[in-house]
């Protein structure tokens, strides 16, 4: 699947499955990419929006997406909320890392 096929069902799956135990952890920079990874896993579960992120050069290894989501100062303030950046797995890489450390 192309990473511009992908729905919010599909990459709340790679966030899940993108996951993997501490004893498979391969990277100085996993810890990193495994906090990201979860909170781009709750915030598109809570229904946040989000859309590809076309100023990130993406690959077949790498889905970049922007999701904007709620602040403190959202609800304080009026501010329309954050548009934040994250990297997900592709398909790709998490089926070429088995489920190891996909970083």
């Amino acid at each position: 699947m192309a990473n511009e096929e992908l729905d919010t069902a599909a990459l709340i799956s790679i966030c899940q499955r993108g996951i993997v135990p501490v004893s498979q952890w391969l990277n100085r920079d996993t810890p990193d990419a495994q906090r990201q990874l979860a909170y781009a896993g709750a915030l598109l579960q809570a229904g946040c929006g989000w859309r590809f992120a076309r100023d990130m050069r993406g690959d077949v290894r790498t889905v970049w997406i922007r999701i904007t989501h709620p602040t403190f100062s959202t609800f304080e303030e009026s501010d329309p909320g954050e548009d934040e950046l994250f990297y997900l797995p592709s398909e790709k890489r998490l089926a070429e890392s088995a489920g190891s450390d996909w970083y």
